[in-house]
């Protein structure tokens, strides 16, 4: 894993935020880089391309040689690519037809708040990727330097689905030389109304704590043979603001959770608590989807590979 990291960028300084990130991944695993720009400029379908698509094209072509030259002299493999295209979906589909492994990308592009968020190609992306996401909020300044050893936070919620999250957690803790943070945020129980004005709690916080503490030491069990320094918490309070709050605590260098928890699919955590985390992190956020989530993004990869032959 992470030996081919596919980065997405549009020419903007923004996007490039994701940059040293990758950069540093790739050095670590002696991986190679793949720069992927999708150019959208819509034409008739079934038509040759038009003029502006054509030197949109171009123009994405000369940005990537550009940053991959800047990158190869540093001894870099990096390998430049343009794509016409809907943004979210070419990406995830080029990240599945070139094999890669990992997707690095910025949350925010090109026109800041008003066009690259987390909420349109982000998360397009995150809804197609049939790999691991590391997300790069546009806030984001810690950087994977330095002797300090630091941790990468497991985001967990004792389910099978957010588990899921686990390998890809376990191997950039590895790949960066840190520490796994094993994390379970209890959402405080709020009182129960039966019969008349009587309120009671059937579990109180202290007992969920207990559980979450019992399930977090297993998984650690589990993990023992990783070679990896692995610690937990179990915390009470709003999941998302919570596992961001303890990636400052504990100077983390990374959050890595499933975009998909306790409800499975049909209760998106990508819309809620992965959400949240990317809007609140002050680290980038290592986003996996569950496998069953992604059989149809492989499947339409190979399709396409099979259409260009």
């Amino acid at each position: 894993m992470f030996q081919r990291i596919l980065v997405p960028l549009d020419g903007s300084a923004l996007a490039e935020k994701a940059l040293p990130y990758a950069v540093e991944l790739a050095k670590a695993s002696s991986g190679r880089l793949m720069l992927l720009q999708a150019t959208e400029i819509h034409g008739v379908a079934g038509t040759i391309p038009s003029l502006a698509q054509q030197q949109a094209v171009e123009q994405a072509e000369r940005n990537m040689g550009a940053v991959a030259d800047r990158l190869s002299d540093g001894g870099l493999k990096v390998e430049p690519y343009a794509f016409l295209g809907e943004a979210a979906e070419a990406i995830a589909e080029e990240a599945a037809l070139r094999r890669a492994d990992a997707i690095v990308m910025s949350t925010h592009g090109r026109s800041g708040i008003g066009r690259w968020i987390y909420g349109s190609v982000a998360q397009g992306v995150l809804q197609r990727s049939s790999v691991p996401v590391l997300l790069v909020p546009a806030s984001c300044q810690t950087a994977w330097l330095g002797e300090q050893e630091r941790s990468v936070v497991v985001a967990l919620d004792g389910s099978d689905l957010a588990e899921q999250a686990l390998p890809a957690a376990t191997e950039l803790a590895g790949r960066l030389g840190a520490s796994l943070l094993l994390v379970q945020v209890v959402v405080p129980p709020t009182p129960s109304a039966y019969g008349g004005t009587e309120l009671y709690l059937e579990v109180g916080p202290d007992e969920l704590l207990q559980y979450a503490r019992e399930y977090l030491a297993t998984v650690e069990r589990q993990l023992q043979d990783k070679g990896l320094r692995i610690d937990s918490e179990a915390r009470l309070g709003a999941p998302s603001i919570t596992i961001a709050r303890i990636a400052f605590e504990r100077n983390a260098w990374a959050i890595a959770m499933a975009s998909h928890g306790r409800g499975g699919i049909a209760r998106a955590v990508m819309g809620s608590v992965a959400n949240g985390v990317v809007h609140y992190s002050p680290v980038p956020v290592l986003v996996t989807r569950p496998q069953q989530a992604t059989a149809k993004v492989r499947a339409k990869a190979h399709r396409r590979a099979l259409a260009s032959i």
